[in-house]
């Protein structure tokens, strides 16, 4: 008889259904910040608005910012027929469940063309934008503040920007006469031409590493890059220079001192890959083979996390929502984070934007009913009408004496933090690659284990080679392991 259990729980997921690294095969919408405890989030509701939530589809607001004013703003466009930014505020500084409202000299419709949501950054008492014709300023936010949709004409926002914490000076992504720039703003003082990179450099973005700033981008001859720069405008040297490898490099960001990439490699088998940098060489992290991958151009750095949102199919499964890669104890960790809409499923391309801010997120996309704009948030309520799921890799904790013979389930348990009134969770198995076979649904309060030696109906476990397990978390159930007993059955080999 062998015994394994599964109770390091903080190493998220895995492209690789077969992965000995002790990740999972899914994990999305728990806090697996505790090694050995998944804490599933509250459910995400409708944002506040004023009137009815119509209103979010005349906002359209993707963006949303926390400025140092404590009040939230977020970037929108005037109505569905006039697409000139418009800038919309939370009515009550810090409270993120307050309501959107139309914010005071908002916007300029008479100039500077449709919104250009690529970038959007609060700075010091003011906010800047993109708009068709260049980059709009909004503010003193602090007093009496105004529109001013010709802030700066001569460049195009083609990403988001960062405030850098080593000099407090702005950074933006963009092209001046087509030819690719890192522009800065210097507490209003404009250097459009700050930094230049190579004539084909596309889909740039960047991050703060150190006393350096990250950019990170792909060329024309489909290799991706990230360079290191100091800073100093006055050199045109950069102080490292990273090839990347192949695919579109989408993100990177710096995650407890090192650098990650979130890459997409649509050729003939669509893949996300994950790597690092190790000092000398570019690793792989984690491959993911997805039927779709889509992920979004918006970033957020969050503690030691880098989030952004995506669209992944894999294995058959269609996975939409915000997306953690952490930096954790236990080294990288990567899994869906939130689920936009609970259970309901968005269609596809219908992400448009979000923003973390403590224990809150906001997601803007379009409602899967009528493909209107709309903003989820965290809800402020002790609320789980989100399925939290966590599924095991085959044979996951397996010796690998026993990885390829044939075996008999004989017992499996689930254990919890002490199960609150209302809370359930749930256990199912399958073998060899067949359909899931429900073992228990567990909703006594105050169990820490459930155990079973039969499936649901009564039935005696299927032999078979290869085993997963797939656990679910209702109400708030907090899972803290999974456990499975077996014995190995004579084979010819």
């Amino acid at each position: 008889m062998t015994i394994v259990s599964l109770n390091t729980l903080n190493k998220g997921m895995t492209g690789d259904p077969r992965d000995r690294s002790g990740s999972f095969r899914v994990m999305k919408h728990f806090n697996n910040e505790l090694a050995h405890k998944l804490t599933p989030y509250y459910d995400m509701k409708l944002d506040a608005v004023a009137g009815f939530e119509t209103s979010l589809d005349v906002f359209q607001i993707t963006r949303i910012v926390k400025a140092a004013n404590g009040k939230y703003y977020g970037f929108g466009q005037i109505s569905a027929a006039d697409t000139h930014a418009q800038v919309y505020i939370k009515t009550t500084a810090t409270d993120p469940t307050a309501v959107w409202t139309t914010a005071t000299s908002g916007s300029d419709a008479g100039f500077g063309g449709a919104r250009n949501d690529l970038f959007f950054l609060a700075y010091h008492n003011y906010l800047y934008g993109g708009n068709a014709t260049g980059i709009w300023k909004y503010g003193d936010i602090t007093g009496s503040p105004s529109f001013t949709y010709n802030e700066n004409t001569a460049t195009f926002a083609t990403a988001q920007g960062l405030v850098h914490s080593k000099d407090d000076i702005m950074y933006v992504p963009c092209l001046v006469s087509g030819v690719p720039y890192i522009a800065k703003n210097n507490n209003g003082s404009w250097n459009n031409t700050a930094l230049q990179l190579p004539t084909t450099a596309t889909n740039v973005s960047i991050f703060e590493d150190g006393n350096y700033l990250g950019i990170a981008g792909n060329l024309g001859n489909g290799d991706s890059f990230i360079y290191l720069w100091d800073r100093d405008s006055s050199l045109t040297t950069l102080a490292d220079t990273i090839n990347w490898g192949s695919g579109t490099l989408v993100h990177a960001e710096s995650l407890g001192g090192v650098i990650v990439g979130i890459s997409v490699l649509n050729s003939l088998i669509p893949r996300v890959l994950i790597q690092y940098w190790n000092g000398s060489e570019v690793v792989p992290f984690a491959n993911f083979q997805c039927s779709l991958a889509t992920v979004g151009t918006w970033k957020q750095k969050f503690d030691n996390a880098l989030l952004f949102l995506a669209e992944l199919t894999i294995d058959g499964q269609a996975h939409k929502g915000l997306w953690k890669l952490a930096k954790t104890p236990a080294g990288l960790s990567f899994m869906l984070d939130r689920l936009p809409r609970n259970d309901t499923a968005l269609n596809a391309g219908s992400l448009m934007g979000f923003y973390r801010t403590g224990d809150y997120v906001f997601i803007s996309y379009l409602n899967p009913a009528d493909s209107k704009y709309t903003i989820w948030r965290t809800n402020d309520q002790a609320s789980y009408t989100a399925t939290s799921i966590v599924e095991t890799t085959i044979n996951q904790g397996m010796p690998e004496s026993d990885r390829t013979l044939n075996k008999q389930l004989e017992a499996v348990s689930i254990s919890f933090e002490s199960l609150p009134s209302g809370a359930q969770g749930v256990l199912q198995y399958r073998v060899d690659g067949g359909a899931w076979i429900p073992i228990l649904t567990e909703a006594t309060d105050g169990l820490i284990t459930s155990e079973q030696v039969m499936d649901a109906s009564g039935t005696e476990f299927t032999s078979g080679r290869e085993y997963e397990f797939h656990a679910e978390s209702l109400d708030g159930a907090e899972i803290t392991e999974i456990k499975y007993k077996y014995k190995v059955l004579p084979t010819l080999i």
